[in-house]
């Protein structure tokens, strides 16, 4: 995730990235939601070696994320450009799927 944070973050930085710990193409099969596998895989890592409830405290601060109007989350993120709301919405969508 600090990949696509630093993207998001840094754009003219940036034309790629690579996440060592990133699952990819994990079932390269037709008429499958990758990004919903990808996600099955996370939690369950999350769930499996995270300790102390770590996939559950995730889950609800994400839930708070989504919370939060295109101001709050330049103060939280501390954004170099004003966000409008539709690229907010766009950059929300890749971090709280």
């Amino acid at each position: 995730m600090l990949v696509a944070w630093f993207a998001l973050k840094y754009p003219y930085l940036v034309s790629g990235g690579i996440a060592s710990s990133a699952s990819v193409n994990l079932y390269p099969v037709k008429n499958v939601d990758q990004a919903e596998v990808f996600w099955d895989n996370v939690w369950y890592s999350f769930k499996t070696y995270g300790g102390n409830n770590c996939d559950r405290h995730l889950k609800l601060a994400l839930e708070q994320l989504k919370t939060f109007d295109v101001k709050g989350l330049q103060s939280i993120f501390n954004t170099c450009e004003t966000l409008d709301s539709e690229h907010a919405d766009s950059w929300m969508k890749k971090l709280v799927w």
